[in-house]
């Protein structure tokens, strides 16, 4: 039996959400820019383009200043806290695996009971997970994109504790 030291611990990549920040803050200058000119429909473009990117500002703000991580792995089961369904014991989990989509990669989830799942979603995850499942993939699946560490670290941590669970047709 394997031992694990403790859970794994994602959180947002600082380098990344730095680099989104200062796009955020480009866009929002170049809306605010936008709002000095004469033609209505850039003042117009201007004031969203600050609405939208401003608002992507406090929101990055907001995942770098974070205490809680937005993903644990543990030996109790996932929490995605960006997903909003609390822990997701192994007992609720079939299998998992890494797919990668255009050069991301994503954590694959099979739930032994999907719709249990996608119950304890608010309106926009279940929308996802029901989107995700009609195109023929798992419902949830766990993005890396800015978080760090990667995709290939779960994997193996996942691996290490799936290898601990006894197989059902064992006795």
């Amino acid at each position: 039996m394997t031992t694990h030291d403790g859970p794994l611990i994602f959180r947002a990549s600082r380098p990344k959400q730095l680099l989104l920040m200062l796009l955020a803050l480009a866009m929002s200058g170049l809306g605010l820019w936008m709002t000095t000119r004469d033609d209505i429909e850039a003042v117009a473009a201007g004031w969203v383009c600050m609405v939208f990117f401003g608002g992507g500002v406090l929101l990055i703000v907001g995942r770098v200043l974070a205490k809680e991580p937005p993903l644990v792995l543990s030996q109790a089961g996932i929490e995605d806290r960006r997903l909003g369904a609390g822990l997701v014991p192994w007992s609720e989990i079939a299998d998992v695996g890494l797919v990668v989509v255009k050069s991301r990669t994503f954590l694959a989830i099979e739930l032994v009971d999907e719709d249990s799942l996608l119950a304890r979603l608010s309106f926009w995850p279940r929308l996802r997970g029901r989107l995700n499942r009609s195109i023929g993939w798992t419902p949830w699946s766990i993005s890396f994109n800015d978080l760090e560490p990667s995709p290939e670290a779960a994997m193996a941590y996942v691996e290490s504790l799936l290898g601990d669970r006894p197989e059902e047709n064992e006795s």
